[in-house]
């Protein structure tokens, strides 16, 4: 065990409950408009990330468990990367078994992880069908093809016994948690608000306009209610901009602490996302002058791409990932403008928990941050609807997260996520997809090692 590791970490998270994964009902069939279109093609080539057992669990989650009860004997005393990878991380003789086995089955394996927590590799359909000793299928759902699976994947023989999960069965990816208000009146979002760096001009904020009484009936003959109170206006571009930095830090009480010097120097806040924004740089540091805050430089602010380089196209954009990035980044540096930020880029919506297990364990990269570490906050706006996992392949992504968030706790890493803007999801989901499911959350908030944010 390490010593106690003593921080002067200034860390403000918002936060809702955290939420405790509890054991979810079997579902054989959701309600839904999906309609099945058939087998998927078994020459396609995917890409399935296996992952693998850790050694010795019982004594981890014991371990970790008594890091965070206070009076304790390990009560914050968090290991050691190599104390984690020693004891605990599965060894390179398991994950040789897996690329066997993998190879035998035609894939073509393409990385192992450092601490051999997964192997990726690639192959066709019909290959995974017969390795996994599943079936997939294609459903449209509201227009959307979707790849599923008809459940969690099995591996027969000594070999199955190291693996913990699989995914890439199933193609749902993660999404971000970026929403803009809506009008109730029109059902529309708002429309977004330049700022220029050139134009010193901060509009004062009016977010509430008046006391009001409105009434809205929901259509087909649902509920009506009539409500009497100030109203938020809904127009960012001329009288409810949005709040300002300066706002936020006066409604936290963060002024004083900033007086104390504690505004995050010294510390890295880590932000994973996937993509990223092309104009990221230059958008945080119009932000900043506009707003008064220290400029980002290659001092303060780095990006790390653990997949390869980024770009943000289409699929990016449409899922609202460039508007997400560059609102984590700024506003992370609004909260605490001292800090320097790592912004660490998936590839894709499909990679996130890989970066986030990157973010985790790479200290190494680190050359000017404080105490050679990447960071000990790690800042994610991106979830999966838990229920979708256990509907199509079990829980793969689920105990991948668990385990993800679990090895953060056990190195003394605090890692939020947001739960989301959607409730209980019931409505987002029939929306998206078309299926009609009993309330659920959003992982990995839910994950009982991590924070999750409202």
């Amino acid at each position: 065990m390490s010593q106690p590791r003593s921080s002067s970490l200034f860390a403000v998270v918002f936060v809702s409950l955290a939420i405790l994964l509890i054991a979810a009902p079997k579902f054989s069939q959701a309600s839904s408009t999906a309609q099945n279109l058939g087998p998927e093609d078994p020459s396609k080539l995917i890409t399935v990330t296996v992952w693998l057992n850790q050694h010795n669990k019982a004594a981890l989650d014991e371990l970790v468990r008594q890091m965070y009860e206070p009076g304790s004997p390990n009560f914050h005393r968090f290991l050691t990367r190599e104390q984690y990878r020693s004891q605990f991380a599965p060894s390179a003789a398991d994950a040789a078994q897996v690329r066997d086995y993998l190879t035998a089955h035609n894939f073509a394996v393409t990385s192992v992880e450092k601490y051999n927590h997964y192997v990726m590799a690639q192959g066709r359909v019909g290959d995974a069908q017969d390795a996994f000793d599943v079936h997939l299928t294609r459903v449209n759902m509201k227009g959307e093809i979707h790849r599923v699976t008809d459940h969690a994947a099995s591996i027969h023989g000594p070999v199955g016994a190291l693996v913990h999960a699989v995914q890439g069965l199933s193609d749902f990816g993660a999404r971000t948690t970026v929403a803009r208000p809506i009008d109730p009146t029109t059902g529309k979002a708002a429309a977004p608000k330049r700022i220029s760096a050139s134009d010193p001009t901060v509009p004062a904020n009016t977010c509430l306009n008046g006391v009001q009484q409105v009434s809205f009936t929901t259509a087909g003959g649902g509920p009506s209610a009539t409500y009497h109170g100030n109203r938020y206006a809904t127009d960012a571009t001329n009288t409810c901009p949005g709040y300002s930095p300066a706002e936020l830090q006066s409604a936290y009480g963060l002024n004083p602490l900033y007086g104390k010097g504690w505004d995050g120097t010294g510390q890295t806040i880590i932000i994973v996302d996937a993509w990223g924004s092309n104009t990221i740089m230059q958008d945080a540091n119009a932000f900043s002058a506009y707003y008064g805050l220290p400029a980002l430089t290659s001092s303060n602010f780095q990006i790390y791409y653990p997949g390869g380089p980024t770009t943000c196209g289409t699929d990016c954009v449409n899922g609202g990932w460039d508007a997400e990035t560059s609102l984590d980044v700024e506003w992370a540096h609004s909260v605490a403008p001292g800090a320097n930020i790592a912004l660490v880029l998936a590839p894709d919506n499909y990679s996130l928990d890989i970066a986030e297990w990157w973010a985790i364990e790479n200290p190494e990269v680190v050359t000017t941050y404080a105490n050679y570490d990447l960071g000990y906050v790690i800042s994610n706006s991106w979830l999966n609807f838990e229920i979708l996992d256990l509907l199509y392949g079990g829980q793969s992504t689920l105990d991948t997260e668990y385990s993800m968030t679990e090895v953060a706790a056990a190195l003394g890493i605090s890692a939020n996520f947001a739960s989301g803007d959607w409730g209980d999801n019931i409505q987002e989901i029939f929306d998206d997809y078309g299926l009609t499911v009993p309330a659920s959350v959003g992982m990995p908030a839910s994950a009982p090692y991590a924070t999750g944010v409202g």
